[in-house]
Order: structure tokens, then C-alpha cells, then sequence
């Protein structure tokens, strides 16, 4: 069971206000258990005090000695936006599909559907795609990176002390530097969907906690 001290360390971070939905949805999708799902699940159960934090694409915290870093790509749009914009769209469309069947070109009304479905399909895809979450946990003696859709699907545990950053340098102004976690056997990249600025920024968060041991030689990142 959860002690009092780390229920209100999750509060410090996500919102001291409480919500019934909000501690459900936690249990339900195993919100003690990683940094990873804390902060990928369903918009549509999020308090709105914690969609404001999450705006950021790279969220930071402290918990239990360890700093944890969430990495997200952007999204623009909520799934439950996109439902309000997929019901608008369905009416007008599926209104004249109605009417065009009651004048007896009742092919149309099925096209419609499908058109509907389709687009539901594409963006409930998009959605989906936007849940991406890659977080690292730096404690003292290990990094633990975790990568998945709500849920981590992979997983790395490395010693500390083996652990360090690699930059790959950007090949034009316009772009951020690649940045790769590795030991002495394997490596991972993080960031790959972020811009410049947030690509830099996640690199000065790694600096804090790790050495960069490995850089490119293409051009210099001033931070």
C-alpha cells in the first residue's frame, strides 16, 4: 500500500486538488507502478489543473531519491476535442446523406458512414500515436529507461556509473542535437520527435544527472 508522504508527493506534483475520477483512473491502469503510466493515461479522465502542467513536453520531478524525467511529443488536440470536431463534421454530413436517401439516393448515406468511420479510424490513430512516452529514472545507482504506449513495452536497467549521454551534433541550424543514453553494451535513443529548443533542453536535464561522454563533431551546442 502507498504511504501518506508518497500520495502527497504526487499531489505536490500533479495538483493538490482531488479527484474521485482521477485516483480511480490511477489504480485502474496501475499508477503506482511507473513514472510511465502516471503520465500517459486518457485525456478525457485528466483534472484540468494537470493538463496545464503536462502542456510542457518534457516533464521533470523528484520521488523517493530519484529524478525522473517524462519525455512526450506534442499534441496539439485532446481525443476528446477530436470527438467534438468528428460529431460536428457527422451531423452536416450525415444529415445530407439522410436527406439525399430520402429522395431516393440512398447509396449516399452508407458512403458517408464510411467516410465517418475512416476519419474516426485516422484520428483516434493519431491519438494513439500522441500517447508515446519515454522516461528516464536516474536513482542513485541506477538509470532505468522505460518506453511505451500507456503502458512500457521496452525497458533498460543500467548501473549508473556506466551510464552516460552521447550528443549527435545537429547538420544544419535548423535542427536539434540527437541524444542517445548508453553503457558499455547497448544504447537508446530519447527526444527523436522534439524540436531544436526542446531537444536542448532535455539534453541540459540529462547534463544535471549524467556525463556526456560522447559528442559529435559537426557543430558545437551552446547551452
Amino acid at each position: 500500500m502507498p504511504t501518506r508522504q508518497h500520495w502527497q508527493r504526487l499531489n505536490d506534483y500533479y495538483c493538490t486538488r482531488r479527484d474521485s475520477r482521477f485516483g480511480h483512473r490511477q489504480q485502474a491502469i496501475g499508477f503506482q507502478r511507473s513514472a510511465l503510466y502516471r503520465l500517459s493515461y486518457d485525456n478525457i479522465c485528466r483534472p484540468a489543473c494537470l493538463q496545464e502542467k503536462e502542456r510542457s513536453l518534457i516533464n521533470d520531478f523528484l520521488e523517493s531519491d530519484a529524478r525522473i524525467i517524462v519525455i512526450k511529443p506534442n499534441k496539439s488536440s485532446t481525443w476528446r476535442a477530436n470527438l467534438y470536431a468528428l460529431i460536428a463534421i457527422s451531423i452536416p454530413s450525415l444529415g445530407a446523406g439522410i436527406g439525399f436517401a430520402l429522395l431516393g439516393a440512398w447509396p449516399i448515406l452508407p458512403f458517408a458512414g464510411l467516410e465517418l468511420i475512416a476519419l474516426g479510424a485516422a484520428l483516434y490513430y493519431v491519438n494513439w500515436n500522441l500517447e508515446y512516452r519515454q522516461v528516464v529514472t536516474v536513482s542513485e545507482r541506477n538509470v532505468k529507461i522505460e518506453k511505451g504506449y500507456f503502458i512500457p513495452k521496452r525497458s533498460w536497467l543500467w548501473e549508473r556509473e556506466d551510464t552516460a549521454v552521447n550528443v549527435i551534433n545537429a547538420k544544419n541550424q535548423w535542427e536539434g542535437p540527437s541524444l542517445w543514453l548508453h553503457n558499455r553494451e547497448s544504447r537508446t535513443s530519447l527526444g527523436e520527435f522534439l524540436n531544436k529548443e526542446e531537444a536542448e533542453d532535455l539534453l541540459k536535464r540529462l547534463r544535471a544527472e549524467l556525463p556526456v561522454r560522447t559528442y559529435g563533431s559537426e557543430r558545437n551546442v551552446t547551452l
